[in-house]
């Protein structure tokens, strides 16, 4: 016959504690899923932008949803629009100017147009435009 073991008094505030800092930390993506139903009217490529929304909130990565591969015109999801001025950055554009929604993008002779919004209180989309 097995001995009985008494309960930890600790294991259920731990189950507790867990289960409440995991919803906590992963809110954002909690409510990504469940606004879909409303967030797949507001945008014709959802799908991709919630692929691309855990890897933008894990890691604060700028992720490129829509456009040329390769190329920087296209549609990114973000967290915030200056990892977007990182991005472009390491591609050889500089930041200049801020009008609104719209960003602008330098290299000589060329300039580049970033227009953000939100897309959800977490996330940020940007459609970025072909070289001028």
């Amino acid at each position: 016959m097995r001995p009985q073991q008494l309960p930890h008094p600790w294991k259920g505030l731990l189950v507790a504690v867990l289960g409440f800092l995991t919803v906590w930390a992963l809110w954002p993506l909690i409510w990504l899923g469940l606004s879909f139903p409303r967030l797949s009217g507001q945008e014709p490529d959802t799908p991709a932008l919630f692929a691309a929304a855990p890897r933008v909130f894990l890691t604060g990565a700028v992720v490129k949803v829509s456009g040329p591969a390769g190329a920087v015109p296209g549609r990114y999801l973000l967290r915030s629009q200056e990892r977007l001025d990182d991005h472009l950055a390491a591609q050889g554009w500089t930041f200049t100017d801020q009008m609104g929604a719209g960003r602008f993008y330098q290299q000589p002779g060329h300039r580049l147009t970033a227009t953000c919004r939100l897309y959800t209180r977490h996330f940020s989309v940007c459609q970025v435009s072909a070289p001028e």
